[in-house]
């Protein structure tokens, strides 16, 4: 469940938001940053990542950013890269699909986020890198609707 996309990111965030409630004093560091996303709470990220939070692993570091690349602005996408978080998709663990994990960037194409874009591609960020990388699947240039992301995105893929 943790690795399955922007849509599964909101759901997982949904939870963490609907469970606080009871569970607030014993949420971890991650759970809280997640929290803060979903509560869309930009201050509590970054003082959680101002006080030197790093990722625990690496499937919360890519929701998180995947969720924050299509939900939030530039200055969260800095705050999660600060915390770790990297703009490409983490190498599948054993065990985990890879074709269930999306990048950032193909997220942020989707929802009409050209700063985030830009970001993401200064970062790092594999223009050409695909949703399903066992063949087929959509990148980031299939999934920009807009106009302004789709000239950003051929750019940089020259």
């Amino acid at each position: 469940m943790l690795s399955t996309g922007a849509d599964s990111a909101e759901q997982i965030l949904a939870f963490i938001a609907a469970e606080s409630a009871k569970q607030t004093p014993r949420l971890s560091r991650s759970e809280r940053v997640l929290l803060a996303l979903a509560e869309k709470d930009d201050a509590s990220v970054k003082a959680v990542v101002n006080a030197g939070y790093r990722f625990e692993t690496r499937e919360e570091a890519q929701i998180a950013l995947v969720y924050a690349a299509a939900n939030r602005g530039p200055e969260i996408l800095l705050a999660l890269s600060d915390a770790g978080a990297h703009p490409n998709r983490p190498a599948p663990e054993p065990g985990m699909l890879c074709c269930m994990r999306p990048t950032a960037l193909i997220a942020a194409a989707k929802y009409g986020r050209a700063a985030n874009v830009r970001l993401l591609l200064a970062k790092g960020a594999n223009p050409d890198e695909r949703f399903g990388c066992c063949g087929g699947g959509i990148g980031p240039l299939d999934a920009a609707k807009d106009v302004e992301i789709r000239r950003i995105l051929e750019k940089a893929r020259k």
